[in-house]
């Protein structure tokens, strides 16, 4: 894909396509945005535009070189991803050894750092080393949901180009029409991937549309249940093969109906749309202080998911803090 195909993201492409035109590319970049926003799809189109030998601000997206870097077999285009949670020491001082040489086919080196916010301090420390002197010919992306967590010294040094999500709407329409949906599950789906056309379109449709009703009828019944149901109710969860945060993001999603409905009076802005009345139901015996409190609990257990804790663990936590916590719609719902 070109600049041409990207949905979404104008703005950026509109800045990217200026400095290309006029020779202005920087030496690093940082796209700042969510995980699944398209930072790194769009980064490599970059890369695949900055080398093309056809294209002077895009990509032709047919030569030998563009189809090299679809394929990350370019040898100008270098990939870093964390090794387990963090970007290491080792991997930053061997792309220092290889930014040192020139471009061996293309017209720049290119160097995307995939989860750059991930990095300890003597990572980020030879980093730095790097942006301070940047070896000629190359330009280096660094990718992250989370600028604040990278030393200020590496960040002024990049330009910053931050990726928002798209419209709901504009992502509602796209996947119901890619993937033939009603309008209310494409809704769902969308809202569900938080502005990620991508995430959107990996989804798993059946967890979303069908195991999604009964992960939340059993959140719904979960103060009645007895501790030894809830700890079976985490077992299920943690050796389930269904994709963990986004069965999270899902129960996340039910109070934050709640609290939408408490707030509004309204079904306007629901994610569940298709729960609405119970929703409406549920809401009644709520308070917002205990709704943001339980939306609290389920972004811990995310973050600590995130981080590879113990899957079990964090689920009995989680679920047995929602459970303790008392309301007026314990009953069973299918």
């Amino acid at each position: 894909m070109s600049f041409e195909d990207i949905i979404g993201h104008d703005r950026q492409i509109a800045y990217l396509r200026n400095a290309m035109r006029n020779g202005r590319v920087a030496h690093a970049y940082l796209f700042l945005g969510k995980e699944g926003i398209g930072k790194k799809f769009f980064a490599l189109n970059l890369a695949k535009a900055l080398n093309c030998p056809r294209g002077n601000e895009d990509c032709c997206d047919e030569c030998v070189s563009c189809l090299k870097v679809d394929r990350l077999h370019h040898p100008d285009v270098l990939l870093m991803e964390p090794q387990g949670q963090w970007i290491r020491i080792n991997q930053i001082r061997d792309l220092q050894r290889e930014l040192s040489h020139r471009p061996y086919e293309g017209k720049r080196r290119v160097c995307i750092l995939a989860d750059s916010d991930r990095m300890r301090q003597e990572a980020a420390n030879a980093l730095l080393k790097i942006l301070e002197e940047p070896p000629l010919h190359t330009v280096l992306i660094l990718l992250a949901a989370n600028g604040d967590l990278m030393l200020p010294t590496i960040t002024s040094r990049c330009q910053r180009i931050p990726f928002n999500p798209l419209p709901i709407d504009r992502i509602t329409e796209i996947i119901r029409s890619r993937l033939n949906l009603k309008s209310e599950e494409a809704h769902i789906l969308a809202c569900l991937a938080d502005g990620s056309l991508g995430k959107a379109l990996e989804m798993d449709l059946d967890l979303v549309l069908r195991i999604r009703r009964e992960i939340i009828g059993k959140i719904i019944a979960l103060p009645s249940y007895a501790a030894e149901e809830i700890l079976g109710f985490a077992e299920e969860l943690a050796t389930s093969n269904e994709d963990l945060p986004t069965l999270l993001t899902i129960i996340h999603s039910w109070y934050r109906d709640l609290l939408t409905y408490k707030e509004r009076r309204s079904g306007a802005q629901l994610i569940n749309i298709d729960l609405s009345q119970e929703i409406q139901k549920a809401a009644l015996g709520m308070d917002s202080s205990s709704l943001i409190n339980r939306m609290e609990v389920i972004q811990g257990a995310l973050w600590n998911v995130d981080r590879n804790a113990n899957r079990q663990i964090t689920l009995e936590a989680m679920l047995l803090d929602l459970g303790r916590r008392k309301n007026q719609h314990a009953n069973r719902w299918s």
